[in-house]
């Protein structure tokens, strides 16, 4: 090569002029490039794509933004973003409302099998109780209140929400022209006076996770949205506050909506409080729990996840366990967890650090792993300012009030940052501090760089998650020993959940006793089953677990309860995880009386007791119907070869009504069940064919579909084809389980007709409520249970007699829908006064 150089002819001047040319070239090139880096991204989209509408650019930046900001809004955000181990949420779908069209109703199973327990929902979730997506929630014009205990997955749904409306998802086409705005109560600064700029919170919010070219056309963006409808606004956290500072949020949403009326709007809540919200059309949707299959769906995706991004780093000469083995073993438990609890029983069984079976030993552990590498005299300051938190009832606080507790403070200043504070009953001079000073100065930044402290905007900061802090403040509170005084705060679950950790010792605890009541005294039996939330983590041998066990199993007997009460202390004495429950829901089973045979069944496919087969496969001939549907469900539940042949026999051999109930309870399992399904569509018998058709109606799939446009087209009686049309025909319609928003009280069908009966219209205002309290005494049933759901989301303090006298007068049906109106009554802030009040019992 460097002799062929030798023949070249090279010219000074020529050289240097080509050599200046080219640098001067490559300096304009510099200038230009870092000249178009200095632009805005929003000036660069509209150069490059002059056939984009600039408003569009500024909307799709915005998605992409909320789309980033909701994949972080799980707790395993620093490994996975959300879509790579979601298991998509669903909701618990309620009882076709009363003052629906009768002729649109569809029977199912599980009606009149399994109550109806918003706030327990388990048992449903479990035995397989119809559910509904996120987006079938809206499709009536209500907007979504998502409910649940803490720790159940309503942070991730409402982020799961935003995802698929962004990406426009098959069955978001309610949301075509949404755009979701994701705020928190943290980042929302509400506004001290509602006559000035409302959307200014909301722009504040959405400004803390927007790119620099979002925040320059948001000021014009954010409004232009709310304006045309296309604002879906999302309001995550209200669950987490104390009942008083839920109510600015709940106004400041009321007068958002008050101003642009064509919004939708989606909280997570409390189904303990939920303020106004029912009169701003929310209905509150409790959130199903994992059954068996979604479990086993939620734990191969962690495996798959994991395998992609952590065990390639890590050392791969150590030993780990098998994932396959991890996996069945987390998926097949009998005690059935939250998704926060298996979420990092999951965590800590692949992470190798898991240091017990109870769900309180996952959160040690997931604890431990955030706080290893900080100092040893953090972990006391951190549990000691969560403690601070829930004696001043304020999970969120100024920067400067938490750094204060990290310091020792126990009686921080109350800036005027912090606003709606309301005072725990705590004696004066201790503010529940640990006896011994507990002090971490300056550690705040290393508490948020490990993601155990959140910011938020305006120099606030709060724990990563409420049952992070519970425990942290719980553990506080072991040291202390003062956990007595949290009793006289209101029901929050600051307060719930510092009193689980708490309670979760050694020690026999008094102040228990001054919460159980009785149902004279506490109709809704609310102190008997927060504290039995408390069993799971708490040592059977002591004498208050005894006492609550107790209590519980004394429900079930009560002829007094309605059913749905009595399902709520089965619940709870199966997820108490004591093994002695399966004894008493066996003896259940022979009982005499049908309810307390019903609840023996239900507990015993909760608990998955395969000794309970034979006695379930015998009660399959039972009279009653609901009970015969209540074993079919079971035996598909408990999932071992005795059960499933017991129910694949029955839809062989069995009566027509207990055929359908087997196929309908089949769709449950999709393991063995959809295959059934399949293979009973083709059977040489009708009756067997037609009743797989209603078994393919509750999955409602693709593969269902095809089968059923099969059966309609093809088979050869007309009774088997009539049922799959009529079954794809609904496939069309909307779920009436789908609630839709209370018209105005003059404008209600039913009480239009109740007030014609009597040569009436219907009158405006207070006396049209008289009207509806008359309808409970003099309506016939279709207008008396129309009355109780409708005073269940607008009654108040005078329709409490009322509903109590249905309530105590009556029996079935009527009974239960009473019992729901009063627990929606008391979840808007109304207080339930004894019976006795009113001359009841």
């Amino acid at each position: 090569m460097w002799e062929s150089l030798q023949y070249l002819d090279f010219n000074g001047f020529s050289f240097w002029i080509g050599f200046l040319a080219g640098f001067i070239f490559l300096l304009i090139t510099k200038k230009i490039r870092t000249w178009l880096r200095s632009r805005p991204e929003g000036e660069m989209v509209e150069k490059k794509s002059p056939g984009i509408d600039p408003k569009l650019a500024d909307i799709l930046r915005l998605n992409n933004d909320t789309l980033q900001y909701a994949q972080s809004w799980h707790i395993a955000a620093s490994m996975f973003p959300l879509d790579e181990i979601l298991v998509e949420p669903r909701l618990l779908a309620p009882p076709v409302s009363p003052d629906k069209d009768p002729a649109d109703s569809r029977t199912d199973i599980t009606d009149w099998a399994i109550p109806y327990m918003p706030d327990w929902p388990e048992m449903g979730s479990m035995l397989g109780a119809p559910t509904l997506s996120l987006a079938e929630g809206f499709l009536e014009g209500c907007n979504i209140a998502i409910t649940g205990q803490p720790g159940t997955g309503k942070t991730t749904a409402l982020a799961w929400l935003a995802i698929q409306v962004i990406r426009k998802s098959t069955g978001f086409q309610e949301f075509e022209d949404s755009i979701p705005i994701l705020v928190r109560p943290g980042d929302l600064a509400l506004p001290r006076d509602e006559t000035k700029n409302l959307l200014a919170p909301l722009l504040q919010a959405v400004t803390g996770f927007s790119s620099p070219g979002t925040r320059k056309h948001l000021a014009s963006t954010l409004p232009a949205l709310f304006e045309n409808g296309c604002a879906l606004l999302i309001l995550d956290g209200l669950d987490e506050l104390p009942p008083l500072q839920v109510n600015p949020y709940v106004e400041y949403l009321n007068a958002v909506r008050e101003s642009y009326p064509k919004i939708r709007m989606a909280v997570s809540a409390s189904p303990d409080y939920l303020a106004g919200l029912y009169g701003l059309d929310f209905f509150p949707f409790t959130l199903a729990a994992w059954s068996r299959a979604r479990r086993q769906e939620f734990t191969s995706r962690w495996s798959r996840a994991w395998s992609k991004s952590i065990a390639e780093v890590k050392n791969s000469s150590k030993k780990t366990t098998d994932p396959w083995l991890l996996q069945g073993w987390l998926a097949n438990e009998i005690t059935p967890h939250s998704p926060l609890e298996l979420t990092l029983r999951t965590w800590a069984a692949f992470a190798g650090d898991a240091l017990g079976a109870q769900p309180d030993d996952a959160i040690e552990a997931h604890l431990r792993r955030l706080t290893c590498k900080l100092q040893p005299r953090i972990r006391p300051a951190l549990e000691h300012m969560a403690l601070q938190m829930v004696h001043y009832m304020q999970p969120i606080i100024p920067r400067e009030e938490a750094e204060a507790w990290l310091s020792g403070s126990s009686s921080a200043p109350l800036s005027s940052k912090s606003n709606n504070r309301e005072q725990a009953a705590i004696p004066t001079g201790h503010r529940g501090g640990d006896k011994e000073s507990v002090k971490a100065p300056g550690s705040m930044p290393d508490l948020i760089e490990g993601g155990i402290v959140t910011e938020y905007a305006g120099g606030r900061v709060g724990i990563c998650h409420t049952v992070i802090a519970g425990y942290l403040a719980g553990e506080a509170l072991r040291r202390s020993g003062e956990g007595s005084q949290l009793v006289l705060q209101p029901d929050w679950c600051g307060k719930s959940l510092a009193l689980k950790r708490y309670c979760s010792g050694e020690a026999d605890l008094d102040f228990i006793d001054g919460i159980l009541q009785t149902e004279s005294a506490d109709i809704l039996l609310k102190g008997l089953l927060t504290t039995a939330r408390w069993l799971k983590d708490a040592p059977q041998s002591v004498n208050w677990v005894k006492k609550v066990m107790s209590q519980l199993a004394a429900c079930l007997q009560k002829e007094q309860l309605p059913f749905s009460l009595k399902g709520r202390a089965l619940s709870a004495l199966v997820l108490s995880g004591n093994a002695t429950v399966q004894v008493l829901f066996r003896k259940m089973l022979d009982s005499p009386h049908n309810e307390i045979r019903q609840l023996g069944i239900l507990g015993s496919g909760m608990q998955r007791d395969q000794r309970a087969s034979p006695q379930l496969k015998g009660l399959l001939s039972d009279r009653s119907p609901h009970l015969r549907n209540a074993a079919v469900l079971s035996l598909v539940a408990i999932h071992d070869n005795a059960s499933l042949d017991a129910v694949a026999e029955a839809l062989l051999h069995g009566d027509e009504a207990l055929r359908r109930a087997c196929a309908e309870a089949l769709s449950n399992d999709p393991e063995e069940g959809f295959p059934t399904l399949e293979e009973g569509s083709s059977h040489p018998d009708p009756l067997v064919r037609r009743s797989v058709v209603f078994g393919l109606r509750r999955v409602k799939q693709e593969w269902t579909i095809k089968i059923l446009q099969r059966i309609r087209d093809d088979d050869t009686k007309w009774v088997v084809k009539d049922a799959a049309a009529q079954v794809l025909g609904e496939f069309d319609q909307l779920d009436p389980r789908i609630p839709h928003p209370l018209p105005a009280v003059t404008q209600l069908p039913w009480l239009i007709g109740f007030a014609a009966d009597r040569n009436m219209v219907v009158p405006a205002g207070k006396a049209a409520v008289d009207l509806i309290h008359k309808a409970l005494k003099e309506g016939n049933e279709e207008q008396l249970l129309s009355a109780l759901h409708y005073l269940g989301f607008r009654g108040d303090e005078g329709s409490i007699a009322p509903v109590y006298q249905v309530y105590f007068t009556s029996k079935g049906e009527k009974r239960e829908i009473a019992s729901l109106a009063l627990q929606r009554l008391a979840s808007t802030g109304v207080s339930l006064p004894s019976p006795a009040y009113f001359g009841m019992a």
